[in-house]
């Protein structure tokens, strides 16, 4: 099972916006920042993590996002996959919001992830 490389919070939640949603880093900080300490987002909310999967499935490449409970009690497995590509990493999470938000930073290529090494930051 994969190792999470990032647990849900402020952190994820700016990874995602900037990389995902396409958010500067002043955006985020402008705009959550007053907010956070009684707010939940991206990593932590599905409300929030469902809009990170609206932004993915309206890349031009059409990707499918697939969500679903994992065989471990308290886990949730998100995987990001195009149609044609046969190989697709199963990212796992503490909670859906938190394995949408892991699993969209390797579809934007921010970490990539194989089995034999875990996570590593950007792509080849």
């Amino acid at each position: 099972m994969p190792t999470d490389p990032m647990k849900p919070g402020r952190k994820l939640n700016e990874l995602v916006a900037t990389h995902v949603m396409g958010m500067s880093r002043r955006s985020f900080v402008d705009r959550y920042s007053d907010a956070y300490d009684g707010h939940v987002f991206f990593s932590e909310c599905i409300e929030d993590a469902w809009g990170v999967v609206t932004t993915i499935e309206g890349l031009p490449e059409k990707p499918i996002v697939a969500i679903q409970t994992a065989l471990m009690p308290g886990r949730y497995m998100c995987t990001i996959y195009w149609p044609l590509v046969t190989r697709f990493p199963y990212i796992f999470g503490d909670s859906a919001p938190h394995a949408i938000c892991m699993s969209a930073l390797v579809a934007v290529g921010y970490w990539k992830y194989t089995q034999e090494k875990g996570f590593e930051l950007g792509a080849d």
